[in-house]
């Protein structure tokens, strides 16, 4: 997970980096963090307790509809959340955004109210 904030900066970065500054580059925030952790992060943001809730796989896609996204969004979004859900390899030394996930949650929460 990464702020759009540092996706923004690596973004310019790039824009800014010479012509042959080409392939993909990983970017994660300051450190990995899990869904409990996410889930923590909330609660203490909104000074209430946070659940996890699993959904399982068949019915990510229906989730999604049921949210409102369109056929090809709910799509798109169900395979990346499989995706993120069964495991992707991911490299050891990511580009490190400098964000934390749970400032960035705390920033939500407090814009909000």
């Amino acid at each position: 997970m990464v702020s759009p904030v540092d996706l923004g900066k690596a973004a310019s970065r790039r824009l800014l980096s010479s012509v042959d500054d080409v392939g993909f580059q990983y970017l994660e925030g300051p450190e990995r963090v899990t869904f409990a952790q996410v889930a923590s992060f909330f609660s203490d943001a909104l000074g209430q307790k946070v659940d996890i809730e699993t959904t399982p796989q068949v019915d990510i896609e229906e989730s999604f509809r049921q949210l409102g996204f369109s056929k090809p969004a709910a799509d798109a979004y169900a395979r990346m959340t499989k995706v993120s859900i069964n495991g992707v390899e991911l490299p050891d030394n990511p580009i490190r955004g400098s964000s934390t996930l749970r400032e960035y949650i705390h920033e939500l929460v407090q814009n909000k109210t």
